[in-house]
């Protein structure tokens, strides 16, 4: 998560003292007449809820703090003019006799300093250690500030490389996600969710995953990872495979290579037997919640959305094609989709079709990728999808994070030359350069050059293009 958007979860506004004559109302804590509440529910009020002084007693009754939730929810009246009091006593009443109750964050965060009235955050966490705003090490300090404010969290340790693997940066072998997740649980052991109990979290890891049987039996002995609850995030793909009884293969994240394949039936019987042993894992059906999901545009393949400009190229399973042609064409295509969206490198898209004339933005990153697209086409940034017109400089935008589709055609030559001019080239309208530098690399130049001119030059053209190294 962007940290700039992570701010503004801690925010907050504690309650006024509002001005009796004024025509808002008032906002001051008001006596109440005692609400009529078992033994147990005013020794747990006491317990958990109700707020305290230095010396760690309560500094309030039950009554008092049914007043300090109805006056905080009452108080935003002010701003649009609406009946603060009127507000206040509805939902006092709604409160006391028991016919609503709110989550546990307003009981405890109402009308305070850190005036958490939320109680469920979902932070992503990138294989980073803390460079990105959503690295390991930054979402651990923002799901802490949330937990010190009251929320709980839930994380996906999914796209965390499986231990064991290579660290190209360190020379090292990474950690794995329950490895981090023990890091994480140690962590919010120590931090006491609003002040008053300990930490809700949820971990989830795909079913996919090369460390999926250590994360099913990593809470197997009690007390191992005692602040989190664990689930499998499972797929329709695992579940066909289980009533099949087909093979499934486990896939590393961070390069979409199969590292291990197994019978699926026994991952699954894994995931029986250590819910009957202790309640955990959980499971969540991944595709059934995307199913079911009420805002399903947010959540569809980017490569759907028809919001672009004709020229653009599109990855399909037959290669680069412009989004004209395939408009012309009115046929159904399979799209390139990004690794955060599933492991099929290729899945069905709609056809692509026109929408009409309109203004076109061109997004450009530093880096020096460019798409034009219109004004509200979704972009997948570290802050969440985000409309082009609504970009800001400095956002940090998603490109996609696997091979591209170029198709059947082309050779492995075609292929070194086009990298190379990509990575080390120069274009324009009077040759293409390739760079080459350092002895290692001034080796390659002349091989190249040769490669190049065994293209370029054939029979049927009527046209001569001179390469050469310089």
């Amino acid at each position: 998560m962007d940290q700039r958007i992570d701010s503004r979860l801690f925010v907050t506004t504690t309650a006024s003292r509002g001005d009796p004559e004024s025509p808002a109302g008032d906002l001051r804590p008001r006596v109440r007449q005692a609400i009529n509440l078992t033994p147990n529910a005013r020794v747990v009020l006491e317990k958990r809820y109700l707020r305290r002084g230095a010396d760690g007693k309560p500094v309030e009754t039950p009554e008092e703090m049914y007043d300090r939730v109805a006056r905080t929810i009452a108080e935003p009246e002010v701003r649009y003019g609406g009946d603060v009091s009127q507000t206040r006593e509805r939902f006092y009443a709604l409160l006391t006799e028991l016919r609503f109750f709110h989550n546990s964050p307003t009981f405890t965060g109402a009308g305070t300093p850190l005036g958490q009235l939320a109680a469920c955050f979902v932070l992503p966490i990138t294989d980073d250690m803390g460079r990105d705003p959503r690295g390991i090490f930054s979402t651990l300090r923002a799901a802490a500030l949330i937990q010190q404010t009251g929320g709980g969290n839930g994380f996906s340790f999914s796209h965390l490389r499986p231990r064991g693997d290579r660290v190209q940066s360190s020379a090292g072998v990474a950690t794995g996600p329950v490895g981090f997740l023990r890091v994480y649980d140690t962590a919010f052991g120590e931090v006491a969710q609003g002040g008053c109990r300990r930490g809700a979290n949820m971990a989830v890891l795909r079913v996919d995953h090369p460390d999926i049987f250590e994360f099913i039996r990593c809470k197997t002995e009690e007390g191992h990872i005692t602040n989190f609850n664990t689930s499998i995030g499972i797929t329709d793909a695992f579940m066909r495979a289980v009533e099949h009884d087909e093979n499934y293969d486990l896939v590393n994240p961070r390069d979409g290579k199969v590292w291990r394949t197994v019978r699926a039936r026994e991952l699954f019987d894994e995931i029986v037997k250590q819910a009957h042993h202790n309640g955990e894992p959980g499971v969540l059906f991944l595709d059934a919640a995307n199913r079911a999901n009420p805002l399903p545009h947010l959540y569809q393949l980017e490569a759907t959305n028809p919001c672009i400009t004709g020229e653009t190229l599109v990855y399909t399973d037959e290669g680069l094609r412009r989004a004209d042609e395939l408009a012309a064409s009115g046929k159904s295509i399979c799209v390139v989709t990004d690794g955060r969206f599933g492991t099929e490198t290729a899945l069905p898209a709609s056809p692509v079709f026109p929408t009409g004339v309109k203004d076109v933005y061109r997004l450009m990153t530093r880096e020096g990728y460019e798409v034009r697209l219109t004004a509200d086409h979704r972009v997948m940034t570290s802050r969440g999808w985000v409309a082009v017109s609504d970009l800001q400089p400095g956002d940090r935008v998603h490109i996609l994070n696997r091979h591209g589709g170029f198709g059947k055609a082309g050779s492995l030559e075609e292929g070194r030359i086009l990298g190379w001019l990509v990575g080390d080239g120069t274009l324009n309208a009077i040759r293409a350069v390739l760079s080459f530098f350092g002895e290692e690399k001034r080796e390659l130049a002349p091989t190249f050059a040769r490669t190049v001119t065994t293209l370029v030059e054939r029979e049927e053209q009527r046209r001569a293009y001179p390469v050469g190294v310089t």
